[in-house]
């Protein structure tokens, strides 16, 4: 279950980059909509922990 959940966050994050990497950072954050940040952020956590 973990390295299911691992795998899941690494496309998200990959496919996150790919969509929104040339626009930069500051730029992805201020355009976020919610629903995009919770995803982010679930993200995150699921590879921080």
């Amino acid at each position: 279950m973990i390295s299911r959940v691992l795998t899941a966050a690494l496309v998200v994050l990959a496919f996150v980059v790919l969509l929104w990497g040339p626009k930069g950072p500051q730029h992805w954050d201020a355009n976020m909509s919610p629903q995009e940040r919770a995803v982010f952020e679930k993200t995150v956590w699921a590879l921080g922990h």
